[in-house]
């Protein structure tokens, strides 16, 4: 069973979290907030986790992924809150938007890797890159993956069995 301690306040639907453990972070999307953190992770279970940087992005991010050939981490996010808010409710298309977070030891800003139409695929929610630089991403309302290549067209969504 698990023993829990509140180590991070004021945080506002923390909607993507993940561990980095080559360069002790924690890297944290709040939906609410046009940032992703990233604090310092310790092993010490109840101690409060330090604030190393807020990384500012075009877009309200929903989850992250470690990168797998750079320091720091990827994040799927909907770059225009009123279209995607129109999305949810089923009455418009919403862009997929990717971008790229390096840690704060690699330092710089935010990296925009995608940003498409929705009528490709809405709304993109969660995004990963395999090993081979390709961009997968799935949504939240829309049926499908959405398959990206550097240097190429979009691709078409592919449905779910």
């Amino acid at each position: 069973m698990f023993t829990c301690a509140k180590v991070v306040e004021n945080l506002i639907m923390a909607n993507g979290v993940v561990h980095d453990p080559d360069s002790g972070s924690l890297f944290v999307a709040p939906s609410s907030e046009q940032a992703v953190h990233e604090f310092a992770y310790t092993d010490n279970r109840r101690a409060p986790l330090t604030l190393k940087r807020t990384v500012p992005v075009q877009g309200l991010c929903d989850n992250l992924a470690l990168h797998p050939h750079r320091p720091g981490v990827l994040a799927a996010c909907h770059p225009q809150l009123l279209h995607f808010l129109l999305y949810s409710k089923g009455i418009t298309h919403s862009h997929s938007q990717a971008y790229y977070i390096p840690s704060a030891k690699e330092g710089g800003e935010a990296e925009e890797l995608l940003l498409v139409p929705g009528e490709v695929l809405s709304g993109l929610a969660t995004a990963i890159m395999t090993e081979d630089g390709v961009l997968i991403g799935g949504t939240v309302h829309s049926r499908g993956l959405l398959r990206c290549h550097l240097g190429d067209e979009p691709q078409q969504a592919h449905e779910t069995a």
